[in-house]
């Protein structure tokens, strides 16, 4: 398996909580036209709607698949987001192939989803 480990930081500020990955902030505008968790923002540190937004966000980024990352954000969620510190920011280096490997039946559903999508979106061309 290809080695796909990603540094993701947050940091707290006054106004909002910000994550970069790899070294690039990262936003949440996309990650709220999936599925709207957290108009706050992120947030880390509990199983709530701002670690859900987080999850998905990143998992939309880094995998680069809306059907894997809606599959999974829940489970990265309570495996990473969940788990950063409540209180402060934080820096972990994430194995996303060991991560995938995890969860083959999420990853199986999202291939099929995927090949739905992709025959709906041929069928009305």
């Amino acid at each position: 398996m290809e080695q796909n480990k990603v540094l993701i930081k947050g940091m707290r500020n006054r106004r909002n909580n910000d994550i970069w990955i790899d070294g690039r902030q990262l936003l949440p505008g996309y990650s709220l036209t999936i599925r709207n968790h957290s108009l706050d923002g992120f947030n880390w540190g509990y199983g709530g709607s701002g670690p859900a937004q987080a999850a998905l966000a990143i998992l939309l980024k880094v995998l680069g698949d809306k059907w894997l990352a809606l599959e999974l954000y829940q489970h990265f969620k309570w495996e990473y987001a969940g788990k950063w510190p409540v209180d402060g920011d934080f820096q972990e280096l994430v194995d996303f192939d060991e991560f995938l490997a995890r969860h083959p039946e999420e990853v199986q559903r999202a291939s099929k989803r995927r090949k739905v999508d992709s025959w709906f979106n041929e069928a009305e061309d």
